[in-house]
């Protein structure tokens, strides 16, 4: 029996502290069966980041489809088109993949399905399936075997020892991407978030004065509640900065 702090009032799940016996054994258990899905369907587009990460990989794919006119074009780019699509079409890729799960909201609804009695242990619980996906799918999937599949069965054939002397030999030799990885939401993704915080004052700004002008010709007010609807923008805000240290702790 595990046993804790009783969390604060205001920080009380009500509706999973009072569910049912069935439904606190149940949920949890189809939770991490979705989840566990959700990450073996997403190798799919991340192994073909790993294409990415590395042209010659992409052009030697394309030879394998037959399609040798894709494979001549993938090895006669320049510099610079080698460089954007090694250096930054791999790693906006994979954080796609976390804006499409994160913030929408979709890790952090399976995770109050885990029956978490508090709201920071859901927070918790979230983070802990980011640094998942960033552990097996971003740093094993995408910068060693290119598949998550390959990767456990170089585990079950070979012992873990092997898969850290393949992640001694590959991930220094991926450091461009993890660079540009964690670079692009520190350069792009926070900083665009940042900016995103102005639109609740200047959705206030807008409500105050339609319902100024509404007032003046003898109406009620014609917009309420926009002020609270746009500051749902915290929530990505949040991650935003909680997604920066995962994605250090992953780096180094």
């Amino acid at each position: 029996t595990e046993s804790y702090l009783a969390p604060a009032a205001e920080d009380i799940c009500l509706s999973n502290l009072l569910a049912p016996r069935w439904k606190k054994q149940l949920l949890p258990l189809l939770a991490t069966v979705v989840t566990a899905a959700l990450f073996l369907v997403w190798n799919v587009p991340v192994a073909f980041v790993q294409g990415l990460v590395s042209l010659d990989s992409l052009a030697a794919l394309f030879l394998e489809l037959g399609s040798e006119t894709l494979a001549a074009a993938a090895e006669s780019l320049g510099d610079t088109g080698r460089a954007t699509i090694e250096g930054w079409v791999a790693s906006l890729t994979l954080s796609s993949l976390q804006l499409l799960t994160l913030y929408s909201g979709l890790l952090a609804m399976l995770s109050r399905y885990g029956c978490h009695v508090s709201f920071t242990r859901i927070d918790v619980a979230t983070l802990e399936k980011m640094w998942t996906f960033n552990f097996f799918l971003v740093l094993l999937a995408s910068c060693i075997v290119g598949s998550l599949y390959e990767t456990v069965e170089l585990i079950l054939r070979n012992g873990f020892c092997v898969l850290i002397e393949v992640l001694g030999r590959t991930v220094p030799s991926q450091s461009t991407l993890f660079f540009n990885y964690v670079l692009q939401d520190a350069l792009l993704i926070m900083p665009l978030l940042d900016l995103l915080q102005i639109l609740p004052l200047l959705s206030m700004v807008f409500q105050e004065s339609v319902n100024w002008a509404a007032r003046l010709c003898g109406c009620g007010p014609c917009i309420t509640g926009l002020v609270r609807w746009m500051q749902i923008i915290v929530y990505p805000y949040k991650w935003a900065r909680a997604m920066m240290v995962v994605h250090v702790g992953v780096l180094f």
